[in-house]
């Protein structure tokens, strides 16, 4: 049985700039370094106490922080390319790793029945990285 999780901990509520994490909408481009500082936060302390309960096929701690770190690198290669081929082939790989993230912060909501807000919490992390995506390509697909 997993004994009570202070929902503060989970997110982040002591940490610097963690405001970040519960507002909603797209990410200003100079804001995406504190963002993914407080996610990797965020995915660390769910792993130590949820996490670790999971099936530990489909749980990848290591595979999770390598993914932010992907996303982290393509927000910045998709920001930086001026170039169309190449653009274009960055915005394809960023939407693969975004599709990617929307599964794990599924996997990590799923366990919270109670208090709803936090799975909603887990959600709004992939729907602000989304958002933003779709704010930085403002349609030009």
């Amino acid at each position: 049985m997993i004994q009570q999780i202070h929902t503060a901990l989970l997110t982040c509520e002591d940490r610097p700039n963690n405001q970040l994490l519960r507002t909603y909408g797209p990410l200003a481009p100079s804001e995406l370094p504190a963002f993914f500082a407080l996610l990797s936060c965020v995915l660390e302390r769910w792993y130590e106490r949820v996490g670790q309960f999971g099936n530990p096929e489909q749980i990848n701690y290591n595979g999770y922080e390598d993914l932010l770190g992907l996303l982290s690198l393509g927000f910045y290669e998709v920001l930086d390319e001026d170039e169309p081929t190449a653009a274009f082939a960055a915005r394809r790989r960023l939407r693969s790793l975004l599709a990617k993230f929307d599964t794990v912060v599924v996997e990590m909501a799923m366990p919270f029945t109670r208090p709803r807000t936090i799975r909603e919490f887990y959600i709004n992390l992939s729907a602000r990285l989304n958002y933003t995506y779709e704010h930085i390509v403002g349609g030009d697909e």
